[in-house]
């Protein structure tokens, strides 16, 4: 594997047609002939997501998803409303102690995940299916639990039928990214921002973290970026969020670019900016606590503790 270093240079990786997506499905293919388990459920989810799919299939797959969010963000976004309102109400209780990905962050997905699914009763299994979905992106989750994951998606087209898998992909998308940055970013800011109340401090408009560091991209023939030299079927590792790079440069990539940007970008933004509203009202001191990583959920860099500790003392 060939790791991109510029953010400049996996930029233009990133956005170049002589370059595919990493084709996941493929390692499920090949995990099906190596042990003789049947992995297709798991190929049928992967490859209705974007972020692993390439050529016609990808753009077929783009436009029906953003018509898809089009006409459920109005759903999604009162469900976030009523959230967000019910929160600001337990903070004014006094001082209360969570935990940022736990309580809030991922409550917030469910919200999502349960108004895109519409009125029923077994919208809560369906989103928490979705949650475990990307254990099956990372290289440290064990044979027992991809097929567990397998045989759980296989339930579910058994049951609402192959085209289901359609609107269950748009859940997968969101399950990691959109919890992960709000709980890694809210806990950066109070943690900047210690002594300052919520509705003092000089909110960023946009996400400061992601929990995604990188894309992988495979050389489709020989080709050469800035003097950088790629073999054909090279895999290529090319960061979106970096240590190293500078503020301006982590924002312009957090949402991908080229035809792989961030499907949900538009909503994504339009969630912090609520979020941030909401604690500029609840005028809170907020304290960061305890921040503890997973090691093992690549390849996001996903958060399993976000302590914070917010109170309404007297102004």
């Amino acid at each position: 594997m060939q790791i991109v270093g510029r953010s400049d240079l996996s930029r233009r990786v990133l956005a170049s047609r002589d370059f595919k997506a990493f084709a996941l499905a493929d390692i499920y293919r090949d995990l099906s002939v190596r042990f003789g388990h049947d992995f297709s459920p798991a190929v049928d989810i992967i490859e209705r997501l974007p972020t692993f799919v390439s050529g016609e299939s990808h753009k077929r797959l783009r436009a029906s998803m953003a018509r898809a969010n089009a006409q459920r963000s109005p759903a999604q976004l009162a469900a976030v409303a009523e959230y967000l309102h019910a929160f600001q109400h337990r903070l004014s209780s006094g001082r209360v102690e969570m935990d940022l990905l736990a309580d809030f962050a991922l409550p917030i997905f469910r919200a999502i995940g349960t108004a895109s699914l519409g009125p029923r009763d077994d919208a809560g299994a369906i989103v928490a299916l979705a949650e475990q979905i990307p254990h099956l992106f990372s290289t440290f989750t064990s044979l027992r639990q991809r097929l567990e994951i397998n045989e759980d998606i296989r339930s579910l087209m058994a049951k609402f039928g192959d085209e289901f898998l359609d609107d269950f992909a748009l859940l997968v998308l969101g399950a990691r990214p959109l919890p992960g940055a709000l709980a890694l970013s809210l806990h950066a800011i109070f943690r900047e921002n210690c002594g300052t109340r919520t509705g003092e401090i000089s909110w960023p408009d946009h996400f400061t973290h992601s929990p995604l560091p990188y894309a992988d991209r495979v050389s489709l023939r020989p080709v050469s970026i800035d003097g950088e030299a790629f073999e054909p079927d090279q895999r290529v590792r090319c960061p979106v969020q970096s240590p190293g790079w500078t503020p301006a440069e982590n924002r312009s990539l957090m949402f991908g670019t080229g035809s792989h940007l961030c499907l949900g970008r538009g909503l994504s933004e339009r969630i912090w900016a609520m979020v941030v509203d909401m604690f500029v009202a609840a005028d809170c001191l907020a304290e960061a606590g305890e921040l503890e990583m997973s090691m093992t959920s690549e390849p996001f860099d996903f958060p399993v503790k976000v302590g914070v500790t917010f109170e309404m003392s007297p102004a």
